[in-house]
């Protein structure tokens, strides 16, 4: 697994033992995404002030060797962002030059060829990519520091409202089957809905979270530090103190 803690991005075991620091980069690096194939990882960083360029978003072998800036390469400040089922492309939050908002963007996983996804109306965050590759799910503000959760299905216009209202979605993550969809909302609970927003349902208090590769498990980061829970709620248990943001190896 990967985990965030100590302000880098840590590997280790599924129980949390054997963590070694992945690579360090600038002041804050967090929101790792493992490759498909178990390569690679995408990641982001915060520099250590507005300026530093070696902020946006990183790919880093598992191993820590080798580590691509692709913000730099783009020419784009990219925020989160996670991978196609294929592992050939990425999908990204970020800001070019000349846009009024955060974008949605996809690019090849080398940071080539990026182009724009919206259409530069609204702010999105948080994008995640569907199991069967067809659509992103994303969170946008609709006003003040709350949320609403959407999903753009590729090749057609537009964006679908998955959520509506002032709880404040964010995060969507997919479950490895395509059906359920795990979010947070502004409060500090972590949610369940189908992947049409039918159903949603309230799961634990948690925040940031991700799917276990067989979907029987959500990891989250929780008041206690990182814990991890079935997919129903039961066997709620605290993984480790002081971490967050798991990424279960596939």
């Amino acid at each position: 697994m990967a985990i965030a803690r100590d302000r880098g991005v840590y590997v280790g075991r599924a129980d949390g033992s054997k963590l070694r620091r992945l690579t360090t980069i600038a002041g804050f690096e967090y929101q790792p995404e493992w490759s498909p194939d178990g390569r690679w990882l995408l990641l982001r960083v915060d520099g250590t002030s507005p300026d530093d360029p070696r902020g946006g978003l990183y790919v880093v072998s598992a191993d820590g060797s080798r580590v691509r800036n692709l913000s730099e390469r783009m020419k784009i400040p990219g925020g989160s962002g996670d991978w196609s089922p294929d592992g050939n492309r990425i999908v990204f939050a970020g800001k070019r030059d000349g846009d009024t908002h955060p974008n949605l963007y996809i690019a090849s996983a080398d940071g080539e060829r990026a182009c724009r996804l919206t259409d530069d109306t609204f702010e999105v965050q948080y994008p995640a990519w569907s199991p069967d590759g067809g659509r992103i799910a994303f969170s946008r503000p609709v006003g003040g520091e709350d949320f609403d959760l959407g999903v753009i299905t590729l090749g057609q216009r537009g964006a679908r409202p998955l959520t509506r209202g002032p709880e404040g979605d964010n995060w969507p993550e997919w479950s490895p089957d395509g059906r359920t969809i795990a979010f947070s909302r502004n409060d500090g609970e972590l949610w369940l809905m189908g992947a049409d927003g039918s159903s949603p349902r309230r799961l634990t208090v948690g925040g940031e979270h991700a799917w276990s590769p067989d979907g029987l498990w959500i990891g989250y980061n929780c008041p206690a530090g990182l814990c991890t829970s079935r997919a129903d709620g039961s066997q709620q248990t605290t993984l480790m103190r002081d971490a967050g943001f798991i990424a279960w190896k596939p």
